[in-house]
């Protein structure tokens, strides 16, 4: 239970999400809301991320929250710190998003 994706945008650090060893890639983390939202960050939490936090990210967009998924930005060998349980975060800036309904990291 501990580590099931439903965690991994709960608010909680003790209960994360955490995939399958030697997982294939692509991986999506799709987010979608009710109604349009507008952003300019993504933040990624990770512990033990020198090893296994993410460090290849592309960030898309939709309009709907469905389709039609257009990259906004993409960030390449982010640079973890640590290899313990610090709780490490990485600030993704991105250009200015509005009226979006879904925001999807591709790993």
């Amino acid at each position: 239970d501990i580590w099931k994706v439903e965690n991994i945008n709960d608010g909680r650090y003790d209960y994360v999400h955490q995939s399958a060893e030697y997982p294939a890639f692509p991986q999506y983390l799709t987010y979608t809301w009710d109604a349009p939202v507008s952003f300019d960050t993504v933040i990624l939490y990770s512990d033990y991320a020198k090893r296994q936090g993410p460090t290849n990210i592309v960030i898309e967009v939709s309009k709907n929250g469905s389709t039609s998924w257009i990259q906004v930005a993409s960030f390449s060998t982010i640079d973890w710190k640590y290899n313990d349980d610090t709780l490490e975060r990485y600030m993704m800036k991105v250009p200015l998003q509005r009226n979006k309904q879904g925001l999807r990291v591709v790993i």
